[in-house]
């Protein structure tokens, strides 16, 4: 999300967000930025565990065996999914 997003979404807990405006507006609203070029293994590690934990999550719009990745393409291009779309690998 944006500066102006994070700034209205007020009633969102902000480390549920991830921003492309970068670190420092991130840092301003305890976003995740998408834009460090740094890693950090402990916030790797509690960002995993927030997740496991629930406190973060996403919505999945469709899942698709790898082998099916063409398909998982054209409803990405032409299907407007609303949330992540999975390839599975097995």
């Amino acid at each position: 999300v944006g500066e102006e997003t994070l700034a209205a979404a007020t009633a969102v807990d902000a480390h549920a967000l991830v921003t492309i405006a970068g670190d420092e507006v991130a840092e301003r609203f305890g976003a995740i930025s998408t834009t460090t070029t740094t890693r950090d293994i402990g916030f790797l590690a509690s960002l995993a565990a927030d997740v496991a934990s629930g406190a973060i999550s996403y919505a999945v719009a469709s899942t698709f065996a790898l082998h099916d990745v063409v398909a998982a393409f054209e409803f990405l291009e032409f299907g407007h999914p609303q949330g992540k779309v999975v390839l599975e690998v097995s």
